[in-house]
């Protein structure tokens, strides 16, 4: 976490500076241009089933500018806080996928991740008008597919080695982040207040993928299921 490799020191600092541009935005966050910018690069599901923004703005659309939400949506945050936790575990996550993958694969695979998680978010909620903001769903298929080689056969001196999905450590840990994750998505971060939606389906469905997929973006020949 501490040492990142360049890729992922790239990818941090590129988050940030869209965040940083936002905020010299004129006008408060989430208003006037910065809100426009949501309303643009944010993830809506409501924009690929309905006209639930208004026929004016949907005769703007475009083919190339929906799809392209599936992964501008990653570099928007809600706030610092927001920016700050994924920013976190970018750090701790994408580091030793990263060290695995080499930067082009890692860049690759942690945008499909983030396209898994935003197409599980809108399979899940269609008609959506909500904005989907940050990079959690693609973080957590960094999670998903740290947990194919931090769990690889012990004692094992092929280092380049996946672990198996039946492996009992990696079954247990799947199973309390699941568990988690329907939790917070059930009572939210703290069941006591007021709390800012978070989108579940987007986390689960990334670190599904990353979990599944790491195996084709592993250059080793013994990579497998």
């Amino acid at each position: 976490m501490f040492n990142a490799p360049n890729a992922v020191v790239y990818l941090l600092a590129l988050i940030l500076g869209v965040h940083l541009v936002r905020i010299m935005l004129p006008g408060p966050m989430n208003t006037g241009l910065d809100a426009q910018l949501i309303t643009y690069f944010a993830f809506t599901p409501a924009r690929f089933f309905g006209d639930h923004l208004g026929a004016a703005y949907l005769e703007t659309e475009s083919y190339v500018s929906l799809l392209s939400t599936f992964i501008t949506h990653t570099f928007l945050h809600a706030d610092f806080t927001h920016l700050g936790l994924n920013s976190v575990w970018l750090l701790a996550l994408g580091s030793p996928v990263a060290r695995f993958l080499g930067a082009y694969r890692f860049f690759v695979f942690y945008f499909v991740c983030g396209i898994f998680g935003a197409l599980a978010h809108l399979l899940t909620y269609p008609n959506e008008i909500i904005p989907m903001v940050g990079a959690s769903g693609a973080i957590s298929g960094l999670m998903g597919g740290a947990l194919r080689f931090i769990f690889r056969p012990p004692f094992s001196v092929q280092e380049d080695r996946l672990g198996n999905l039946g492996d009992p450590r990696l079954i247990i840990f799947v199973g309390i982040w699941f568990a988690i994750n329907i939790l917070v998505g059930l009572y939210g971060l703290d069941p006591t207040a007021e709390h800012r939606s978070v989108a579940v389906q987007a986390h689960l469905g990334g670190f599904v993928a990353g979990l599944f997929l790491l195996p084709y973006f592993h250059s080793g020949r013994r990579a497998g299921f």
